[in-house]
């Protein structure tokens, strides 16, 4: 039972000051197992070899740290996993000079779990211990009419009758006047009788299932053990299958009783469509010793099904101005095989080119809170801002499930496009009239014209202001003579007309030329496809 073993020399890579070490042997334990719930009970093995420690009642081969002493060999190894132990677990030994005993503690502090054991090395035929009794497996074995001690010793004249049942084997040994019975402990046997689960399963939807275990051997089951879900492509458990969830059995089972099992997995992981198996593992990390170890799975089929969301029959205004609102509406269609669960988002994205990239502009966000079956689907209509940009052909761009909160059967059809052309207004002066000359201080009256000569119109409301100035130039500090709001908007192509405005002229102003200014949207109120033609000047006489 130990094959697996690596065997070999330690002497010459660990001697210590002279003192050799013992060779690979293998050290009984009886009558206090190192862990609880040991798989034979009352008997651990303690497997020394070159480069490993091993535990028969559950823990995995570790390391071996081995130090030649005056007093014998020390033997140390910390096991990463145990089977009933949780966390790391430490052996520590002593093997006397003649190698025959192994006196040492099994400490587990997580389990507060601190064992000495005492354990003698064991020499019968393979230097296997079988728990029920030692056997002579050494060469050739004992005559039909002869029986075996515990010394593995051939002694004749003894009747051997052994019985095989499920789970159990019976040797029955009479020498002449007495007869000894000894039993090898009778084993589980777990089998998942049923596994039942719907025929169907959404990628990130929750699922129920439920199963049956049968123990069909002679031995009890004692607790605990998992069983574990999987998820496969060809319905035999392999590597590469996915855990969808472990769930401990804390009480044991006796033979021929069953136990139920009843889960849901919260969501059921994002994998692309198709048939598919979940497979139930009872005892999935061997935490039984069983008669039987393959019949501990269970498939049954399943298909997975996945949404598709894709915008269709994006529309809005094939022309808006910019800065304004402009209403886009779309559908939505499940064109997969599995239904949409919310929340996710649809988004309106401004581009110049059609594709969603670097520097297309977010617009808006809508929060979708509704399931949409597969072949469903959803309309929305949405008002949004525009904003104030250069004028010129664009695109607006609908992508659903903008930040991939689904998992999607195909992640590459989620946009779509409606062309827009957007026009900006253009301010511009086009006229100014006034006195051609005034004395300091003296109220004047101006008139002027403004007309919009650019695609869009002017929504805003905006102000045209009057300057006074020694040059044709608006420059900082040129007094301001007055200021006129104008609340109406001015379509493309129209103007309007500002007649009679009065304004007081500065005072104490030396006589001779200068300049009176008209400047339209003052403050820059209005965003214009050309922001330099808004001032026009008209010339004036200051005389004494």
């Amino acid at each position: 039972m130990w094959g697996w073993m690596l065997w070999g020399p330690l002497s010459s890579a660990l001697a210590f000051q002279g003192v050799p070490t013992c060779p690979p042997a293998r050290y009984v334990v009886r009558d206090q197992p190192i862990l609880a719930g040991a798989t034979l009970p009352g008997v651990d093995v303690v497997a020394v070899s070159a480069t490993q420690i091993a535990v028969d009642s559950g823990c995995a081969p570790a390391v071996v740290r081995v130090r030649g002493t005056r007093h014998g060999t020390r033997v140390r190894a910390t096991f990463r996993e145990c089977r009933d132990v949780k966390g790391k677990a430490r052996l520590k030994g002593l093997i006397d000079i003649g190698c025959t005993t192994l006196e040492g503690t099994f400490i587990a502090k997580k389990e507060h779990v601190r064992r000495p054991f005492s354990a003698t090395l064991s020499t019968c035929g393979d230097r296997a211990w079988d728990a029920g009794a030692e056997a002579c497996d050494a060469g050739t074995g004992c005559a039909v009419d002869a029986h075996c001690t515990a010394a593995c010793a051939c002694e004749p004249g003894a009747e051997t009758t052994t019985t095989t049942v499920a789970g159990a084997t019976t040797t029955s040994v009479t020498t002449g006047v007495s007869t000894t019975s000894t039993s090898v402990v009778q084993r589980p046997d777990l089998v998942p009788t049923t596994l039942t689960a719907p025929g169907a399963a959404v990628t990130g939807a929750p699922l129920s299932i439920s199963w049956t275990v049968l123990n069909q051997g002679a031995g009890a089951a004692k607790p605990s053990w998992s069983d574990v879900v999987f998820l496969s492509q060809d319905g035999v458990l392999g590597a590469g299958d996915r855990n969808l969830g472990a769930f401990a059995r804390t009480v044991g089972l006796d033979p021929t009783e069953t136990y139920e099992g009843s889960e849901q997995i919260a969501a059921f992981p994002d994998v692309a469509p198709g048939d598919y198996f979940l497979i139930l593992k009872t005892d999935n990390s061997n935490q039984q010793s069983e008669t039987e170890e393959s019949n501990n799975t269970r498939a049954v089929p399943i298909t997975i099904q996945a949404p598709d969301l894709e915008p269709t029959d994006v529309s809005a205004p094939s022309a808006a101005d910019a800065g304004t609102g402009a209403i886009v509406s779309w559908t939505i269609g499940n064109h997969g095989t599995g239904a949409a669960a919310p929340p996710w988002v649809d988004a309106v994205f401004l581009s110049r080119d059609g594709s969603i990239g670097t520097g297309d502009r977010l617009l808006g966000t809508f929060a979708h809170t509704q399931a949409v079956a597969a072949g469903d689907s959803y309309t929305s209509s949405q008002e949004i801002a525009l904003p104030s940009i250069a004028a010129g052909a664009y695109f607006l761009l609908v992508r659903t499930d903008n930040g991939a909160a689904l998992f999607e059967a195909n992640e590459t059809d989620n946009t779509a496009a409606a062309a827009i052309t957007i026009q900006t207004p253009d301010l511009v002066p086009t006229a100014l009239g006034g006195p051609t000359s005034a004395a300091p201080g003296q109220t004047v009256t101006v008139s002027w014209t403004v007309e919009n000569q650019g695609t869009g119109g002017a929504d805003r409301p905006w102000k045209d202001a009057i300057y006074f100035s020694g040059d044709a130039l608006l420059q900082p500090g040129d007094p301001l003579l007055g200021s006129f709001s104008h609340a109406l908007a001015l379509p493309a192509g129209q103007h309007y007309d500002m007649v009679g405005q009065s304004v007081v002229l500065p005072g104490n102003l030396a006589p001779g030329s200068y300049f009176l200014l008209i400047r339209t949207d003052d403050g820059t109120g209005v965003f214009e496809a050309n922001e330099s033609n808004n001032v026009r000047a008209v010339a004036l006489t200051i005389t004494p």
